[in-house]
């Protein structure tokens, strides 16, 4: 029995046009309830109204006997972006005459699709997570979608779009309960950039078998199209990093991702495996392969393919802020410390050897001697 296994006991949008005639009479004969949001959303996407808000504030206070705040917010959030994006797919599929896939939380990562939404995407960047009520293809295009029930500047939304216009984002659409251009930005622009947490990392035990994997298709890093070592790479730097903060505290950070996965009831420590791996989905629900041991800590193994290296460096690096920060937390409380400090041989290695290209899952599991256990 494995490891993990034991664990398991800016206009109103009543001002938009539609693309045809009939859309538009459609409209214009169904009652409108509440006030239509200030968007910028594409024209032959739907009215939508703020009618919903009110509603769900209340569905939400009623839900069950919990009232702490982030509770409260967590769950707001989620039946907003539910109500908000639904009424997106409806309209796209009134729009093109075929159902448009809706999904949750995934970010589109390595999508084919021609349309398609989801909603409540934590969308990952090197600065951290960053929330948006949802991600819709709209014939091949990504958007990013933002609900705003609080006033926003339009240098705020510039903002958000040069973060998402690097990733390959058309646009990011506003539904805004005032006209973003009235707004006037006082101070510094400041994006609501959030750390790794437990709503991050998700994992479904029926794709847990090792011997369903190609292992030959995961590493740690790659060069891809760029000419510069690992060494000089920046997983390189978040890898020493991590590496550095979690060397006497793995206990703690083993606890918090088995709390994140299912695994465990809560977030207490729990000492490294000889060796285990995980399956599991990241932010955006991005594929990754965790290991653990005692001799090589924790790691992350990604799909070898171009579309993963930004995603790669910026989970990584968001990783390395992470640890960094437990680590304070457990000296500035004087917490205690794993009885031994884990320092990986492979990195030590690796660093005598300017000239590797490749981090793969198998040569790093073969470097320190490990052998895949069977489920």
């Amino acid at each position: 029995m494995s490891f993990f296994s034991k664990l398991f006991g800016s206009k109103k949008q009543n001002q938009q046009t539609s693309h045809d005639r009939s859309h538009q009479q459609k409209t214009a004969e169904e009652p409108v309830k509440g006030n239509p949001f200030f968007t910028n959303a594409p024209s032959h996407w739907p009215i939508i109204t703020d009618e919903f808000l009110s509603s769900n504030v209340t569905f939400t206070h009623k839900f069950d006997h919990n009232k702490e705040e982030a509770v409260f917010n967590k769950r707001l959030y989620m039946v907003n972006s539910m109500a908000l994006l639904g009424a997106v797919n409806k309209g796209l599929t009134d729009n093109i005459g075929t159902k448009v896939l809706s999904s949750y939380s995934g970010g589109f990562f390595d999508s084919k699709e021609q349309y398609a939404t989801t909603f409540c995407v934590e969308k990952l960047s090197s600065k951290g997570i960053i929330k948006t009520n949802g991600i819709v293809i709209d014939n091949f295009e990504k958007y990013a979608v933002f609900l705003f029930e609080k006033p926003t500047s339009a240098a705020y939304h510039q903002e958000l779009r040069n973060l998402f216009a690097e990733d390959g984002f058309k646009d990011v659409i506003y539904y805004s309960q005032t006209d973003p251009e009235t707004v006037e930005q006082t101070g510094e622009i400041v994006l609501p950039f959030e750390g790794l947490n437990d709503s991050c990392f998700r994992m479904n035990p029926e794709k847990q078998k090792s011997t369903d994997r190609s292992y030959e298709t995961y590493s740690m890093w790659w060069s891809g199209n760029s000419d510069a070592s690992f060494m000089d790479s920046s997983a390189f730097n978040s890898i020493s990093s991590y590496y550095n903060s979690c060397a006497d505290c793995y206990s703690y950070i083993l606890g918090k991702l088995g709390f994140a996965l299912g695994l465990n009831k809560d977030d207490s420590r729990i000492a490294l495996p000889d060796y285990d791996e995980v399956l599991i989905s990241g932010p955006e629900d991005a594929e990754i392969l965790m290991t653990l041991s005692k001799t090589s800590g924790i790691n992350f193994h990604f799909p070898t393919m171009q579309k993963s290296e930004k995603y790669r460096d910026n989970f990584l690096k968001v990783f390395a802020t992470f640890a960094e920060s437990l680590k304070k937390e457990i000296e500035i409380n004087n917490f205690d410390k794993d009885p031994e400090s884990v320092h990986p041989t492979w990195f030590e290695q690796v660093k005598n050897n300017p000239d590797a290209d490749q981090i793969s899952f198998i040569s790093l599991i073969l470097s320190d001697q490990v052998r895949t256990m069977l489920n």
